[in-house]
């Protein structure tokens, strides 16, 4: 959706305007139907059923804030940690031979390169990543390195074990990008959202324009927070996402050092 892929300030402001004119316009279709003091003879049950489904909904859509926001900071950890990996291969890669050091060296950069300037997009867009491919050329400058003595052969365990951590942490990142919030529990919000709003619109105050303002900040968070969760649980795309920093600042690091 559009709203999604603008800035965020942008989209609160979408937001909170949409809700403003809608709430505007529901009341007017309201109070032209339904006579203010009928809607004034059900507040008192109707206050009592709103503020026992806000309660229900504010905790399950607070539950749900707290586990996508988790989910998020899962994201960038496990970003900060695969670069970590690149850095270790790096920096092992000075008790190799030069000509190996030097092949090493190219296909680490290649990865961090191709992560910066493809993935991230690919990703986004919910397709295949580029990585792979530099992923696999490291694989194969790693196993020739010989373990004809113990110290080449402790040196190629710890190339090995770094690489397969280095692995782990790019499957979890495309795998974060991929596997999001079920379907239902999308339905289950916005109903509990169509529910809460709704419920507002049937009571009824003196000052139309009051009412109409204190419905509009309602359905304005209501909306906020869907558009939170969902910013969220996206963590490689939309107006709030994980920048590959970490990335960027390895490769300024190793151009530092040529």
């Amino acid at each position: 959706m559009f709203i999604f892929e603008v800035p965020t300030t942008i989209a609160f402001l979408l937001i909170c305007s949409s809700a403003t004119l809608l709430c505007y316009v529901v009341l007017k279709l309201v109070r032209r139907k339904v006579d203010h003091d009928k809607l004034k003879e059900n507040h008192e049950i109707g206050a009592i059923m709103f503020n026992a489904f806000g309660l229900v909904y504010a905790v399950f859509i607070s539950f749900m804030v707290f586990a996508v926001w988790s989910e998020f900071q899962v994201a960038e950890t496990n970003v900060e940690l695969e670069v970590n990996m690149l850095n270790l291969l790096m920096n092992n890669s000075t008790s190799l031979n030069p000509e190996l050091r030097s092949e090493i060296k190219k296909d680490i950069t290649d990865y961090a390169e191709t992560v910066v300037s493809k993935d991230w997009g690919e990703m986004a867009e919910g397709k295949n990543t580029s990585s792979i491919v530099p992923l696999n050329n490291l694989w194969l400058t790693v196993s020739k390195i010989k373990t004809d003595s113990l110290k080449a052969s402790t040196i190629f365990a710890e190339y090995y074990d770094n690489l397969n951590q280095l692995s782990r942490y790019r499957t979890l990142r495309i795998m974060e990008n991929k596997y999001n919030l079920p379907g239902i529990l999308w339905v289950v919000l916005f109903f509990g959202a169509f529910i809460s709003i709704s419920y507002s619109f049937f009571f009824s105050m003196n000052k139309f324009v009051i009412q109409v303002i204190f419905t509009s900040l309602l359905s304005s968070f209501t909306f906020m927070l869907l558009f939170l969760i969902y910013s969220f649980d996206h963590p490689f795309s939309g107006a709030t996402k994980v920048l590959p920093v970490p990335f960027e600042d390895f490769i300024s690091l190793i151009k530092a050092l040529n």
